[in-house]
């Protein structure tokens, strides 16, 4: 099927980012993207929710990433993160309910750790 080929369209699907491997900046593979945040009135992808870690379910983190810090690698087939493991171990950006969302005072934390700008939206 012609939607099993690798792309060169500078767009994707969401269902196709999904499950996308994530890279350290040592081209190591430390977890997937889960799903993806977008703001409601600008339409643009703020977060993804990353898995990291874990083995048969055990030990599985979930964080929220600002979308601008993952940059995808055509070579590596996924995105690649700039953060640090200390980075992320002390991210407020851990979620453990299945929404994998912040509150505000959660995500005003979370710009600040990653030093973003705020999005100046209403999600």
């Amino acid at each position: 099927m012609a939607e099993d080929l690798p792309s060169t369209h500078p767009l994707i699907a969401s269902d196709r980012v999904e499950g996308t491997v994530v890279y350290d900046g040592h081209a190591n593979p430390i977890g997937t993207i889960k799903r993806l945040m977008i703001a409601k009135l600008s339409g643009q992808v703020a977060y993804a929710v990353m898995v990291f870690g874990g083995f048969l379910g055990f030990g599985v983190e979930t964080h929220v990433i600002p979308w601008p810090k993952l940059k995808y690698e055509k070579d590596l087939g996924g995105y690649r993160i700039d953060i640090t493991a200390d980075e992320l171990s002390a991210s407020p950006g851990l979620v453990t309910d299945d929404q994998g969302w912040l509150d505000s005072a959660q995500e005003e934390e979370l710009q600040a750790h990653y030093r973003i700008p705020p999005h100046g939206r209403s999600i």
